[in-house]
């Protein structure tokens, strides 16, 4: 069964001279770093992100910016890493609470625990130290452990059930929590891991961390993701207006031609990933054979594309937005790692995830379109537009 989307579109605005490090309080940083598992569906090849996990297939980040050689090199030289593994999630858990005594829980370590082909069964390791798992009816019955029922009655697909252990820390300690399935890492956890792996095996692994801690196990396999960059030229480039800004005083008219500017723009961001050749100047197609018109009010110019491939930490992110402001405007492009049972966790202090289906077909993505503009100060604020989809199996919107 298909699975409907959800959309939400929210904007805003701040100073200019703020760094995405000097961002952790504004609400754009927050909306980006609240997706621990990012990546993107290559738009060139029909890959999935299953299929990467098994095959080693496409995760990625897209940007586009005004093509710049200062910023061609510095985006080049951000090189991300990410390392896999086959091993029992028992070994996982040890080597995972060993990492967080050496570095503590804020070490953002991440993992993916891929299904295999006879079970929807995945887990997943988030930068909170929190291990969930998302299981189907058989293993959810013999787990021994209290988990969160899955969405609704009417939810066509075999995952039933959430379980979160704490790695970290102690889970809270509540009737309500532990009716949620929360559950600190004790002996009764570990016994159901080991009688788990001794029934199911290895798990394909892969695991990210903060760019500045490099561990050492012989067992991981490093990959290292070299950034593709190319130059776009003579393209046809918005003249970017996100100015509305959510002010109240808006005519109902005036939002919807918004929401129509919005809509372009964003298809222009699309177009502009694919490298589509509808977006050069002299771009003269059959309008019966590829119907594509750029916003009405545009400017030619020269484009930089750049795509990282591979399992992204959100500091990277982090990174790639920071450098990204240096430009008049911007967009990034990504979408969380559909089987993963955590693609987004609210911003601090709540720090919270909600139930989500994860299935090859699900939806999570994000797009963040910004533009610079001058203010009454004589001075440059950033604008931004945040363009968000999720599927309806996913309980963060209710």
């Amino acid at each position: 069964m298909t699975e409907r989307k959800r959309v939400r579109v929210t904007d805003g605005h701040h100073s200019a001279n703020v760094t995405a490090d000097g961002l952790k309080q504004v609400k754009l940083l927050q909306c980006i770093a609240s997706y621990p598992f990012a990546q993107q569906e290559s738009p060139y090849q029909n890959l999935t992100p299953q299929a990467y996990l098994t095959h080693n297939r496409v995760l990625q980040l897209d940007i586009i910016v005004p093509f710049s050689p200062d910023l061609r090199d510095k985006y080049a030289g951000l090189v991300p890493r990410y390392y896999s593994q086959r091993n029992t999630l028992s070994n996982f858990v040890e080597f995972a609470i060993s990492h967080f005594e050496k570095y503590s829980a804020l070490s953002k370590l991440l993992a993916l625990g891929q299904s295999s082909s006879d079970t929807d069964d995945v887990w997943c390791l988030d930068y909170r130290g929190v291990l969930t798992l998302t299981v189907g009816k058989e293993t959810y019955e013999e787990l021994g452990l209290t988990g969160k029922p899955f969405l609704g009655k009417n939810v066509e697909i075999s995952m039933v059930g959430f379980v979160h252990i704490f790695l970290s820390e102690s889970a809270p300690n509540t009737n309500e929590a532990k009716a949620q399935g929360w559950h600190s890492l004790g002996a009764k956890q570990k016994g159901f891991l080991k009688s788990w792996d001794q029934r199911r095996g290895l798990w394909d692994i892969r695991m990210t961390f903060d760019q500045e801690i490099a561990p050492s196990n012989n067992e991981l396999s490093l990959q290292e993701m070299t950034p593709i960059v190319r130059q776009m030229n003579n393209t046809k480039i918005p003249q970017f207006n996100l100015e509305y800004a959510s002010q109240q005083s808006n005519t109902d008219d005036e939002r919807s031609d918004w929401n129509e500017e919005v809509q372009a723009y964003f298809e222009w961001v699309g177009m502009a990933c694919m490298g589509s050749e509808r977006l050069q100047n002299e771009d003269d197609v059959d309008p019966y054979l590829a119907v594509y018109d750029p916003p009405l009010s545009f400017r030619v110019g020269d484009l930089l594309h750049v795509r990282w491939t591979g399992l992204l930490h959100p500091t990277f992110i982090n990174r790639a937005l920071d450098l990204s402001l240096e430009s008049p405007y911007a967009a990034l492009v990504g979408q969380s790692v559909a089987t993963s049972p955590v693609t987004y966790i609210s911003p601090p202090p709540l720090s919270q995830s909600q139930p989500r289906a994860p299935r090859e077909d699900s939806e999570d993505t994000w797009a963040l379109l910004f533009s610079h503009t001058n203010n009454s100060n004589n001075s440059s604020d950033v604008r931004w537009v945040l363009a968000e989809s999720i599927g309806q199996w996913d309980a963060r919107w209710g």
